[in-house]
């Protein structure tokens, strides 16, 4: 049996709820582990409309009304048997695509902002040496140090990075190994990068502990570049001309004339 919705929407949330016995109780007790059991257990195949009516059941078994609202959980099992149809995979398929290879450059300023002293993150992110996509913003929170500062950017760079990364798995496109970051503070590379060392500020311990997961996963691989060959400082701070032309010729090749 398939049905358009769970709940008639004459039945609505059932808001008036009355002093429901115990039988009734019990009965919507029951059918709201079934249905959370069926739904966690086909999370990935329900669509967003199906996420009402298994929350309602939670009001309703608290204190039931005085008609009984037992269709609303039976009719989220005949709408999820009639509408899924398709056999639920062991696992993701294997991409078909071509190997492409990322790397990030990313970079910070501190207190680059004179009004509110919040920091200002760059970043650009390459997809096989093709410029795909850049990012100047500023920091959401005040840092007391260079080193909070730089972390912070870092760890937004790397879940920009997991995004992209799942956007291109989706598409059936590999990635070829680990997703390369370059960063010019040699603290945060050494603090990201190696397990035996230790974290000496409590506060930028969030952004650590989400750096350190994603190199020990092997899902980012972090390394040490000079501050002249950071792509992405120019993103951060106003330079000064010579060394602003230098980074930007690097990135965009035809955007000056060369000698």
């Amino acid at each position: 049996m398939q049905v358009e919705s769970p709940s008639s929407p004459n039945q609505g949330l059932c808001l008036e709820l009355g002093a429901g016995d115990l039988s009734e109780r019990t009965q919507l007790e029951e059918l709201e582990e079934d249905v959370h059991f069926v739904f966690s257990e086909f999370r990935f195949h329900l669509e967003p409309k199906l996420h009402l009516e298994p929350g309602s059941l939670v009001t309703l078994s608290q204190d039931p009304p005085n008609q009984p609202q037992s269709q609303t959980g039976l009719g989220s099992f005949w709408l999820k048997s009639g509408s899924v149809k398709e056999a639920i995979p062991e696992d993701a398929p294997e991409p078909l695509g071509m190997e492409v290879d990322l790397q990030m450059f990313v970079d910070s300023d501190h207190a680059g902002d004179k009004l509110t002293r919040r920091s200002r993150t760059g970043m650009l992110i390459y997809c096989n040496m093709a410029l795909i996509d850049w990012v100047s913003k500023k920091q959401p929170t005040v840092e007391s140090s260079v080193f909070g500062a730089e972390f912070v950017a870092m760890k937004f760079g790397i879940e920009k990075l997991r995004g992209l990364r799942y956007k291109l798995r989706m598409m059936g496109v590999p990635i070829s190994g680990p997703l390369h970051v370059y960063g010019d503070n040699l603290s945060v590379v050494t603090n990201g990068q190696k397990p035996e060392s230790q974290l000496k500020k409590k506060n930028n311990a969030i952004c650590y502990h989400a750096v350190r997961e994603s190199v020990a996963m092997g899902e980012t691989l972090i390394s040490h570049i000079r501050t002249n060959d950071n792509l992405a400082d120019f993103l951060t701070k106003v330079l000064s001309g010579s060394k602003r032309r230098g980074l930007v010729s690097k990135v965009l090749y035809d955007i000056y004339d060369h000698e």
